[in-house]
């Protein structure tokens, strides 16, 4: 359904209207004889003297209809104002217009519409002498004749003042279009297709956009400025589009720059929505009708919500992101993460020039073990936030010429993460005190970290095809001391992930080597002179020692001819150089060539030693030794 328009001097139109004091009175005779003759010479069913008010239209003389008004914007006699001549719909059921109005596809079921438009002294369209049929009719010139000359003698009727009573009724009109424009809460102008406002305005108006005496002025001039570049190159082109009557109006109001946009006046910041409609004649598009409405209090408010809705929503997640994991190994979480987070603060105090290459590989460490901690843990919302962390510290490893100021960032995301951990321990706590009052026995620390580390398999290979399982029936930590227990969590994190992400074939490329289709993983421990001794093995693809190769030389670590020479246990330990990672891609498991250096650091800083074993495509094994 096309609504009715609005002409481009409606406020005018309805001032004049009004000043005819004639809107909602009683029925008077001089124009029931009009309608009663038309309906009589034209034998329809329903005859009407029809007045176009601001958003209704109502009957001065009604034949043949029960109501005194209905809504403008579903009127027929809305869209006959725009015109001079009779509006003439023969079939409304077949006009795009009006097919699916419902006064046509219900109740009066206007079907056939003619409708003379009635004008005031002053030029302007108050309303319409009309004839209605519930059928299709075809009217003959004669016809139509004869219901102008009919429109003639209803507006004549309307039209029955002195000159003084004219001159009264300019005046009062002048005075209410400027009683409106002054009291209206939104701004009202009129644009032409220079994009000039037009000379009458809301008051409000010049408020709104910050200036005086608008009438004339450039639309763009008026927004230098106060809006971005971009949103008036962006105002511009849409405007551009409304001018033209072949694009769609109501496809256009979706590409509406200035829906909600932002203003900038001086220090002051503030929200207006911007709307645009079109003022058609003679099929030509003379102005757009522009409304503008301060939505400053509404936009912030939505914004609240929906910022008050995703803190919720990530409580949320936190909540249901760890509810699943032990009590007693998320508390363990807390405090590493806590070291780590300290660690973190300490890099981003000290930014001396000198120590900057070797603060930020540090920073980056300890970042990627609080990832792979949350990682294990499968804590998603942790491990994401630090894997942006991490992510953005990488954009410094190796970069030239960076100074302290690179790192003042960081202390946003640290922040964060502090932040989320505060809410992530209270949420621990609460659930230790849920499990004490159950009398539950707390899980030995081996148990808690392979059921961890079956957990984090799990959810690496979930969405892969990748089949493994855990062995661990020779392991256990339990007699180890906190410090090692602490450390050993981190190696078998990163030792898992490692094997995940380059070691363990696919099910069909393991068959295909005759090897089972479930790849296994072997952890043993075991006391011997004095020392803790762990094995890690995985029958996967064991070390590509040319894909090794490759990568040194690539990196500037050797020469093709330095590392021919090199013993096979020494090319083994390449894969613990900071910066060398064999991955094609980088995700939230590997890429960044950090990990197997963490393992091998925090063996070094415990006294231990660790060696590899490996064979391509079968296998490979770390031994670690640990002092007791």
């Amino acid at each position: 359904m096309l609504a009715a328009p609005i002409p481009e001097d409606d406020i005018e139109r309805v001032a004049t209207l009004h000043a005819l004091k004639i809107l909602d009175t009683i029925p008077e005779e001089r124009f029931d004889r009009i309608t009663r003759i038309v309906k009589t010479v034209f034998n329809v069913p329903i005859a009407l003297v029809s007045l176009v008010d601001a958003n209704r239209q109502w009957f001065k003389s009604c034949i043949g209809l029960d109501v005194s008004e209905t809504p403008r914007d579903i009127s027929f006699c809305g869209h006959a104002i725009m015109g001079s001549d009779v509006f003439y719909i023969p079939d409304a059921t077949k006009d795009p217009r009006f097919s699916d109005n419902p006064i046509v596809t219900g109740p009066p079921f206007v079907i056939f519409y003619a409708g003379q438009p009635l004008t005031a002294k002053n030029g302007k369209k108050l309303g319409t002498l009309c004839i209605i049929d519930s059928k299709p009719r075809i009217l003959s010139e004669t016809e139509l004749q004869t219901i102008r000359d009919m429109g003639v003698f209803a507006e004549n009727e309307l039209n029955i003042l002195t000159l003084s009573q004219a001159l009264i009724i300019q005046r009062e009109s002048e005075e209410r279009i400027r009683e409106v424009m002054d009291n209206i809460k939104e701004g009202i102008f009129l644009l032409n297709s220079n994009f000039e406002i037009g000379i009458k305005y809301s008051k409000v108006l010049e408020s709104l956009l910050n200036n005086e005496n608008l009438a004339k002025q450039n639309l763009f001039k008026i927004l230098e400025g106060k809006i971005s570049e971009k949103s008036k190159e962006s105002l511009n082109d849409y405007l551009d589009l409304m001018f033209q009557i072949s694009m769609d109006e109501e496809m256009l109001s979706e590409l509406n720059p200035l829906h909600e946009i932002e203003f900038q006046v001086n220090s002051e910041k503030y929200f207006l929505n911007f709307n645009f409609s079109r003022v058609i004649n003679d099929s030509k598009i003379e102005h757009l009708v522009c409304t503008v409405q301060d939505i400053t209090k509404q936009t912030l408010l939505s914004r609240e919500i929906k910022e008050a809705e995703q803190n919720a929503a990530e409580s949320l997640q936190k909540l249901f992101g760890i509810i699943h994991v032990d009590p007693n190994l998320l508390k363990e979480f807390i405090d590493s993460t806590k070291e780590e987070l300290f660690k973190v603060n300490q890099v981003l105090q000290n930014t001396e020039q000198n120590q900057l290459e070797n603060s930020i590989e540090k920073l980056f460490r300890a970042v990627h073990s609080i990832k792979g901690d949350a990682s294990l843990l499968d804590i998603k919302l942790f491990a994401d936030k630090a894997h942006v962390f991490e992510t953005e510290i990488s954009h410094l490893r190796g970069k030239a010429g960076i100074n302290g100021k690179d790192l003042i960032p960081f202390s946003i995301n640290l922040n964060e993460l502090e932040t989320m951990l505060m809410e992530v321990e209270n949420i621990i706590q609460k659930l230790l005190k849920f499990q004490e009052s159950f009398g539950e026995d707390k899980l030995n620390s081996s148990k808690l970290l392979l059921k961890a580390i079956k957990e984090q398999i799990k959810n690496l290979t979930s969405n892969s095809n990748i089949s493994l399982v855990l062995d661990s029936k020779s392991f256990d930590m339990s007699n180890m001391n906190y410090k090692i227990q602490k450390n050993l969590k981190d190696i078998l994190i990163q030792l898992v992930r490692n094997s995940i992400a380059h070691g363990i074939e696919e099910t069909d490329h393991r068959e295909k080597l005759n090897k089972p289709k479930i790849a296994t993983i072997k952890l043993s421990s075991f006391i011997s002179n004095g020392f803790y001794e762990l094995e890690y093995f995985e029958d996967g693809s064991g070390l590509k020692l040319e894909k090794i190769k490759q990568k040194a030389i690539s990196l500037g670590l050797y020469l093709r001819e330095e590392i021919e020479k090199m013993e096979i246990e020494k090319i083994y330990e390449l894969i613990f150089i900071s910066g060398l990672s064999t991955s094609d891609k980088i995700d939230m498991m590997s890429g960044r060539g950090v990990g197997m250096d963490i393992i091998k650091e925090r063996i070094l800083e415990l006294g231990g030693n660790i060696r590899i074993n490996s064979k391509e495509n079968q296998f490979i094994s770390f031994q670690i030794k640990l002092p007791i």
